[in-house]
């Protein structure tokens, strides 16, 4: 009897175990009904999983190569973020309504990525600070991906010499008028740019002026820019060097661009505008692009979609529409990080008359 009343002990053990650590997965994949419970940290490398109760820790103890999964809800920082080695940061994602939670990932300090962390990706978190990209060295192959970067002025700096930077698929968004946003080259007065950038189906959306400047030989390719609140002067400033800028649906509400040929020996393909400008200009060239192309007329209401009956359709240099659903990279609609995410769900309160817990989940996952 002692005999069969310890294995049951042992099974029902083994069942609680295997039930806590379901429940455990639950809370940190970001479910809105445990999200107030402590934020836990889980570093992954293979097979081997280690929680850690803040992010600091986890990134130190974190080895090159590691993924560190962030948890929904503000991630409480002393200082600012420092990236040393080459990690994968993925959150739960930005996009509320997609998220079914009230809770991003969001992180509201500056975060620093050495010269350490070539090879690194930050991905699915709300930002309200500036990202650099290099220190005092270049960096090379970080990417940056579906993140939502707010707040009233953002730059993001790209330290001298840096190279292989993806800046993909993130809504950029200043939340007041007549602000700036940056993707510029740190120090900007370098001789040495920044340059095989790819800058691709991002959505900036400035009341204030958006600037890409100072890198060369890059790639702006598939973006939104919509200035359409904030000051009269809002507009949007490409001033690059040897860079292929296609593809893009540029909104202003200023009727020319002030700065736009600053740049040198720019390709402008395919590019559609909200206003009527002479271009290009200087030693830039560029063909097919589209003047007098109004928000309105462009896109299905609410949406950056392209309505069928827009000249953008299907006017890309690769046959896709101008703008953020076109190229080889389209905008995934809820911006949700790659990993799997838990969709609708339902976990019943107590168990049935048979003493099973009913519990019904969906996941899914984004395409990279």
């Amino acid at each position: 009897m002692k005999k069969h009343l310890n294995l049951l002990s042992n099974k029902l053990n083994k069942k609680m175990k295997n039930l806590l650590t379901f429940l455990g997965m639950l809370a940190f994949l970001g479910l809105s009904q445990v999200v107030n419970a402590q934020q836990k940290f889980n570093v992954q490398n293979g097979a081997k999983t280690e929680f850690y109760n803040d992010i600091e820790t986890a990134i130190e103890q974190a080895q090159a190569g590691d993924t560190v999964y962030l948890p929904a809800g503000l991630i409480q920082l002393q200082n600012d973020l420092v990236i040393d080695k080459r990690l994968s940061l993925v959150g739960v994602g930005w996009d509320i309504n997609t998220l079914q939670t009230t809770f991003p990932t969001e992180i509201n300090k500056i975060i620093t990525f050495t010269e350490n962390a070539n090879g690194s990706l930050l991905t699915g978190c709300k930002i309200n600070g500036n990202i650099y990209l290099g220190n005092s060295s270049a960096v090379q192959d970080i990417k940056l991906i579906r993140n939502q970067i707010i707040g009233a002025v953002c730059y993001i700096y790209i330290y001298a010499g840096s190279s292989n930077i993806s800046i993909r698929e993130n809504y950029i968004y200043l939340r007041t008028g007549n602000q700036q946003f940056n993707i510029s080259a740190n120090p900007a007065s370098t001789s040495n740019l920044p340059h095989n950038c790819f800058i691709e189906n991002n959505i900036f959306s400035c009341g204030g002026t958006a600037l890409i400047l100072s890198i060369k030989n890059s790639y702006v390719i598939n973006n939104v820019f919509d200035a359409s609140f904030g000051l009269n002067d809002n507009s949007y400033n490409i001033k690059t060097n040897y860079t292929i800028v296609q593809n893009n649906y540029i909104r202003n509400t200023i009727t020319y661009f002030p700065s736009l040929y600053a740049g040198e020996n720019n390709i402008f393909n395919n590019n559609a505008f909200g206003n009527d400008v002479t271009f290009p200009g200087g030693s830039n060239t560029g063909v097919d692009n589209l003047m007098n192309q109004a928000f309105d007329d462009t896109f299905e209401s609410g949406t950056y979609h392209v309505k069928a009956t827009s000249l953008c359709k299907n006017a890309g240099t690769d046959g896709t529409d101008i703008g953020i659903y076109g190229g080889v990279f389209p905008y995934k609609d809820g911006s949700i990080p790659f990993n799997p995410h838990i969709r609708p769900n339902s976990i019943a309160t107590q168990t049935d008359s048979e003493g099973k817990l009913q519990i019904n989940i969906t996941i899914t996952a984004q395409e990279r």
